[in-house]
C-alpha cells in the first residue's frame, strides 16, 4: 500500500495530516528537552547535597568510611545524571529539529506544486458545474414554451431561438467536460502521484528518525538504571563493612587517656599510634613519643599543613576540618596540641592528624609572589574570578570564571577561600577581582 497508489483523492488530507506529523516531531524533541533539563537540575542537586559542609558526619570509624562511600558513589551517580542530560539535549533532541529544518523546503515545494494543480481542477469543475446548469435550465424552458405553443403563437418563436442558443450551450459545455478532464487526469495521474510519494518518503524518514532517537533515549536511560545499581552495590558493600567492635575499639583509643593515672602512664609504652593526649592550657602537660609534623619548624614559625584525617573535635576551642585540607599552623601549644586555621577558623588540633606538604602538593608561589594581586582584597571578602585555573594538587581549588568565592586566608600571592557551593581551597590570588 502507498500514498500514490491508494490516497490520490485523499491529497488535502494528507497535507494536513503531514502537518500535524511535524507538530508533533517538535512536541516530542520539547518533551526530551524538559526531561534533560529535570535530570540535569537533579544531578546538580545531588552533588550539590553530598558536597555540603553542612552535611556534616558526626561520628567515626567503620561508620564514617561507609557514609563517605555513600557520598562518593551519590556523587557519581549525580555526574551521570548531568552528563547523561547533555547527551539527551545534543544527540537525542537535535536530529529532530534538524531533520525539520531539511524537509521543510521540500514539503513546501511538494505541497506548493499540488495546490496549483488542485486549484486550477476546482476551477474548472465549477465551469463545468455552471455550463452543465445553463444547458439544464435552457433545455427546460425550451420545453415549456413548446408546450405553451398551441396557445400562444409567441412561445414557439421563443422556443425556437432557445434550440438554437442550445447549440452554443451544448459546445462550451463540452469544452469545459474536455478541459475539466484533462485537468483530472494530470492531477490524478501525475501531480498528485508524484507529491504523495514524495511525502510518503518524507514520512517514512520522519518515522525512521522518532524511533532512531527514542531507541538511543531509552538506552541512555537503561545506562542510569544500570549505573546507579553499580554504585548501589558499592554503597551495601560498604555498608556490610560496619563493624561495631572495630567502632567501640576505635572510640575507647579515643578516650582512654583521660582516664589514664599518672602512674598508669609511666609505666605503659609512651608511643602513640592513635589519637594524641587530651589539650590542657596547663604548662605541665604530659608528653608522649608522637613526632610533630615537621621538627625543623620552631614554635614560633608559621606554616601550613595537610589534614591525613578528619578532626571533628570535642570542644568549642577545637579546629574542625577534613581529610585533604590545608592547615595554617598559627602556634605549637606543645609536642600534641597545636593551634591552626582552617577557611578563617581557628581553633586547637591534634599534631598527629596532619602531615607535612610534599613538595609537589605545594602551590607554586614562585609564580605569583610578584604578580599583580589586588591589595584591597582582605579576609572576609568576596571576590569574582577573573581567569578559570584548575587545582594542581590536595588541597587547591578549582574555581571558574565568573563565580564567587569567599576569602578565608591570604599568603605570599596565593589566597585561600570557599566558592558558593562550600568547597573550599587555595588558589593564585590575581586570577580574582574584588566585588
Amino acid at each position: 500500500m502507498s500514498f500514490s497508489t491508494d490516497l490520490r483523492g485523499a491529497y488535502p488530507q494528507i497535507k494536513t495530516q503531514t502537518q500535524t506529523n511535524f507538530d508533533a516531531l517538535k512536541s516530542l524533541a520539547d518533551f526530551i528537552h524538559k526531561f534533560a533539563k529535570l535530570q540535569d537540575g537533579f544531578g546538580k542537586s545531588i552533588i550539590k547535597l553530598v558536597s555540603s559542609p553542612k552535611l556534616g558526619f558526626e561520628n567515626y570509624g567503620t561508620i564514617e568510611a561507609a557514609f563517605n562511600d555513600i557520598k562518593i558513589n551519590l556523587t557519581q551517580y549525580g555526574q551521570a545524571l548531568t552528563k547523561s542530560s547533555q547527551t539527551l539535549l545534543t544527540e537525542t533532541t537535535k536530529p529532530f529539529v534538524d531533520f525539520d529544518k531539511e524537509t521543510q523546503k521540500k514539503r513546501k515545494e511538494t505541497t506548493k506544486v499540488c495546490d496549483k494543480k488542485l486549484k486550477e481542477l476546482m476551477s474548472l469543475k465549477n465551469k463545468f458545474d455552471n455550463s452543465k446548469l445553463k444547458s439544464e435550465k435552457n433545455v427546460a424552458e425550451t420545453t415549456r414554451l413548446e408546450q405553451n405553443a398551441q396557445n400562444d403563437p409567441k412561445a414557439q418563436s421563443k422556443a425556437d431561438k432557445l434550440r438554437k442558443k442550445q447549440e452554443k450551450i451544448d459546445d462550451e459545455l463540452k469544452k469545459a467536460k474536455r478541459n475539466l478532464g484533462a485537468c483530472e487526469d494530470e492531477y490524478y495521474n501525475e501531480v498528485v502521484p508524484l507529491g504523495l510519494a514524495d511525502l510518503q518518503t518524507i514520512e517514512e524518514n520522519r518515522i525512521g528518525v522518532v524511533q532512531k532517537q527514542l531507541q538511543a533515549f531509552a538506552a541512555d536511560q537503561s545506562y542510569l538504571v544500570t549505573k546507579y545499581g553499580q554504585l548501589n552495590t558499592n554503597i551495601q558493600e560498604s555498608i556490610t563493612k560496619i563493624n561495631a567492635q572495630d567502632d567501640v575499639k576505635t572510640l575507647v583509643n579515643k578516650y582512654i587517656s583521660e582516664n589514664t593515672t599518672p602512674t598508669e602512664t609511666s609505666e605503659k609504652d609512651t608511643t602513640n599510634t592513635s589519637v594524641p593526649q587530651p589539650k590542657t592550657t596547663s604548662t605541665n602537660l604530659t608528653k608522649t613519643k608522637t613526632q610533630p609534623v615537621n621538627d625543623s619548624q620552631t614554635e614560633d614559625t608559621e606554616f601550613d599543613v595537610k589534614a591525613e584525617f578528619d578532626y571533628k573535635g570535642t570542644e568549642s576551642t577545637d579546629l574542625q576540618f577534613n581529610s585533604g585540607d590545608i592547615v595554617h599552623v598559627l602556634k605549637k601549644h606543645d609536642q600534641d596540641w597545636w593551634e591552626g586555621e582552617v577557611n578563617g577558623k581557628r581553633g586547637l588540633f591534634p599534631a598527629n592528624h596532619v602531615k607535612p606538604i610534599d613538595n609537589d602538593e605545594k602551590p607554586q608561589q614562585e609564580t605569583t609572589q610578584n604578580v599583580n594581586v589586588d591589595d584591597n582584597i582582605q579576609i572576609g571578602d568576596k571576590c569574582t574570578v577573573v581567569f578559570p585555573y584548575d587545582s594542581q594538587a590536595d588541597g587547591e581549588l578549582s574555581i571558574v570564571e565568573g563565580e564567587t568565592v569567599t576569602i578565608s586566608r591570604i599568603d605570599s600571592g596565593w589566597f585561600v577561600g570557599e566558592n558558593e557551593s562550600g568547597q573550599s581551597g587555595a588558589f593564585p590570588g590575581n586570577y580574582v577581582k574584588k566585588v
